[in-house]
């Protein structure tokens, strides 16, 4: 898939959560649950209201890959944004992922979305953080490594959610380059 691939399937989720966030206004509702006043993160559901804030802008972001789980053929890590700026801002969806060589090349397919992780939005003040599990095979996996096409790579192409310019995230791994498989999957943003 191509970086305008990858990009399409990130205006896709923009468009969606706009269409969640056009539903929820007209709602009215306004039901959240939060974690206190002195804490950096509100989490409210989708259905229950709007958060606070205007959607995170790319230059409010940092992002970065935590160590992952490694075991039975895959690797899971956490997908950690944090908001840079003095202003709070909100994160809602699924980001864009994918991993690139050298040059920014993408390496393989995008990240498929993980069905059925509800979409929140997350409300992030000034030095709060939120994150998307993220998943890969680990090596080939259960992949014929004809397939697989274990590739090196330098990190990875982030899109935050409704955003056009992506982050780099440094994450020195193998990645399988093939094209016929969808090892990379992506959960959507949460607390």
């Amino acid at each position: 898939m191509t970086g305008a691939a990858a990009f399409a399937l990130t205006a896709g989720a923009a468009s969606a959560s706009a269409s969640i966030a056009r539903a929820t206004a007209l709602s009215g509702g306004s039901s959240s649950t939060g974690t206190g006043s002195g804490s950096a993160v509100q989490v409210q559901s989708v259905s229950g209201g709007q958060a606070a804030g205007s959607a995170c802008a790319i230059s409010q972001l940092k992002a970065v890959a935590e160590k992952g789980d490694v075991g039975a053929g895959s690797v899971h890590f956490r997908l950690v944004f944090t908001n840079v700026s003095g202003k709070t801002c909100t994160l809602a969806g699924y980001p864009g992922v994918s991993y690139i060589k050298g040059g920014g090349v993408q390496v393989g397919n995008a990240a498929r979305r993980v069905s059925g992780t509800p979409v929140t939005t997350v409300t992030l003040r000034p030095g709060g953080t939120a994150s998307a599990m993220v998943g890969d095979s680990n090596g080939t996996g259960s992949y014929d490594p004809g397939e697989c096409r274990l590739t090196s790579v330098e990190g990875l192409r982030v899109y935050p959610p409704n955003q056009k310019t992506a982050l780099f995230v440094a994450k020195k791994t193998k990645h399988c380059a093939g094209t016929g498989i969808s090892p990379l999957n992506v959960q959507a943003i949460r607390r």
